[in-house]
């Protein structure tokens, strides 16, 4: 995904401070802080982690991160134009939940190891405000639900490729590109040259200078359209340009999945879409009776990617009361270390994922 024109590994939007009890997907790399000793004064505490700087707990300066809820994301799919099956079971996304950090979180780190003390320079070292780090969590959400339905329909055997030019996933407020580009555009040439992937958009836009005007050619519906978009400084890259598009390759799919996320953002619950999406497209029940979450990027070819907030979310799957917890491969032991009664099992990729269900009753 290319967040605000090619924000490419940024982490922006993997630990962001949201309003109080507010949910997250992703919580960013979380590494296993150890509490070494807390110094008291004027008022304010300061947590030393392994690994990482210095949490200082005053107003809005650090973090505690913890488990949330697990929600079960069958019901959240829905598919039109394809013969689809009632889903029978329970596939779990997992959640953490970021909120303001106070001195008595202190006390929850010490006796809970699923509890993290983050300081704001990590959880949000862009200095974004709060609806910039709500549009990325959202940004994320989107391309991972796009990538998800297209793993899932690759590995059932449809045939899904790329189309000619960039899908307009999202456009930011308060941006030049707000009232002149859609969701749904689909950009096939900037400044007159043909694109075919966010990253020579991206490239495009960031060789003008800020303020400067470009030219975009856009497929909207059955019209192409020529279109000028302004350009402001980046939020995310100092003196660089871009217009306030999320943009991501576009995939022409034989019929419409969709899947309803609401106010939940980030990009681990690809795993878990791309297994609901398989469930419903074939007639036998892949969770086979048994309550299972997990965590999870997905790319486009089914490959399973790291995570953040494992701890976190190990906790989140056994208060749902899940018998499995699929893992990334790469935090399979972060995640065995948290677990405390559930089965956790590493998978690299969606046919493990959907081979493991199987080997425990699962039928497609």
């Amino acid at each position: 995904m290319e967040a605000m024109e090619g924000q490419e590994g940024t982490g922006a939007s993997e630990i962001l401070p949201p309003p109080p009890r507010r949910r997250l997907r992703r919580a960013g790399r979380l590494l296993g802080a150890v509490l070494l000793f807390v110094v008291a004064a004027a008022g304010a505490v300061v947590v030393r982690n392994a690994g990482q700087p210095g949490c200082l707990i005053s107003p809005g300066s650090c973090y505690v991160v913890t488990p949330g809820p697990a929600e079960n994301v069958e019901p959240l799919v829905r598919v039109e134009g394809a013969r689809s099956y009632p889903p029978q079971g329970e596939l779990m996304l997992t959640t953490v939940r970021l909120d303001v950090a106070g001195v008595q979180d202190l006390f929850r780190k010490a006796l809970d190891p699923s509890v993290e003390l983050l300081p704001r320079s990590l959880v949000n070292p862009h200095g974004l405000s709060e609806e910039e780090q709500d549009e990325l969590n959202l940004e994320e959400m989107e391309a991972s639900k796009e990538r998800a339905a297209v793993a899932a329909l690759r590995f059932l055997g449809y045939e899904v490729r790329p189309e000619e030019g960039v899908k307009v996933m999202r456009v930011l407020k308060d941006t030049p590109a707000r009232g002149v580009l859609e969701e749904g555009d689909v950009i096939i040439a900037v400044d007159g040259r043909p694109v075919k992937e966010p990253r020579e958009v991206s490239e495009a836009v960031k060789a003008r200078r800020v303020g400067e005007k470009v030219s975009f050619t856009v497929r909207r519906g059955g019209e192409t359209l020529e279109l000028s978009v302004g350009t402001i400084e980046s939020t995310l890259e100092a003196g660089k340009p871009m217009v306030g598009a999320v943009l991501e390759t576009a995939y022409r799919l034989p019929f419409k999945v969709a899947i309803e996320t609401k106010e939940i953002g980030g990009p681990s619950a690809g795993l878990v879409f791309a297994l609901a999406i398989v469930d419903h497209l074939t007639p036998g029940d892949l969770t086979g009776g048994h309550r299972v979450a997990g965590t999870g990027t997905l790319d486009e070819e089914g490959k399973v990617g790291p995570v953040g907030g494992v701890a976190q979310k190990v906790r989140a799957a056994e208060a749902s009361g899940a018998e499995f917890f699929l893992v990334p491969r790469e935090d399979l032991s972060e995640a065995r270390k948290a677990a405390r009664r559930i089965r956790v099992v590493g998978v690299s990729s969606l046919k493990e994922a959907v081979d493991f269900l199987i080997s425990e009753g699962g039928r497609m």
